[in-house]
């Protein structure tokens, strides 16, 4: 579960529908999921948090979250929630590379949400 969002650095991308076999593999890990049955796509975001409460220095997660089909999402149960990295770029990198598998049905090929 994860504390309340951080919407002033949220930067969602375009939901990419759940394929065949990854919607196998949500219904295997779905126990934190109530309502499974709407969860037809995904939603993958970058979100920034200061690195010190005093620092302008930002410090940046990719998290992927099963989604409605109009966008509707439960922050507190993310499927995937990646290190801390500490430039922009190199969460951009792993988000694409995620949106990939993802496209391919392959998303659960990697490892299930910490």
């Amino acid at each position: 579960m994860r504390d309340v969002p951080n919407f002033g650095e949220f930067y969602q991308r375009e939901l990419i529908p759940i394929g065949s076999k990854d919607q196998i593999s949500v219904t295997e890990h779905s126990r934190a999921w109530s309502t499974l049955d709407n969860y037809t796509h995904w939603l993958m975001a970058l979100e920034g948090n200061p690195v010190s409460p005093v620092s302008e220095s930002y410090e940046w997660q990719v998290l992927v979250f099963p989604a409605e089909m109009c966008g509707t999402f439960s922050y507190s149960t993310p499927c995937f929630v990646s290190k801390r990295y500490t430039t922009f770029a190199e969460a951009i990198q792993l988000m694409k590379e995620l949106e990939e598998k993802a496209k391919k049905d392959q998303f659960f090929t990697l490892s299930v949400a910490n």
